[in-house]
């Protein structure tokens, strides 16, 4: 699998690399492999793929509560539905992995 973003050239955190074509399919309808992503990712790269994973979810999240609702007028009413649902799934996960009072 090969993917390539040209939006920016340099190297920056793993977590963004693999948060941001998500955020991007995401208005479209489309979904990625993103466990399979994390996983090539992390051995390609000697990552822990547990806490990738985790990263991964973060930098999606913030993306869609920081750096999208300014391109929200941009798509679909569908597409917003999609990104709400992508969110909502997004903040579950979070919490699913916070860590437990005991």
């Amino acid at each position: 699998m090969i993917w390539i973003d040209w939006q920016q050239a340099g190297t920056v955190q793993p977590a963004h690399e693999l948060a941001f074509p998500s955020v991007r399919a995401t208005p479209e309808g489309a979904v990625l492999p993103l466990t399979e992503m994390v996983e090539l990712y992390a051995a390609r790269r000697q990552l822990d793929p547990v806490a990738l994973a985790r990263s991964v979810l973060a930098a999606e999240l913030m993306i869609f509560l920081f750096a999208w609702p300014s391109y929200a007028g941009s798509i679909t009413a569908e597409g917003r539905e999609l990104v709400h649902r992508r969110v909502t799934s997004l903040a579950a996960g979070w919490l699913d992995l916070r860590p437990r009072a005991r």
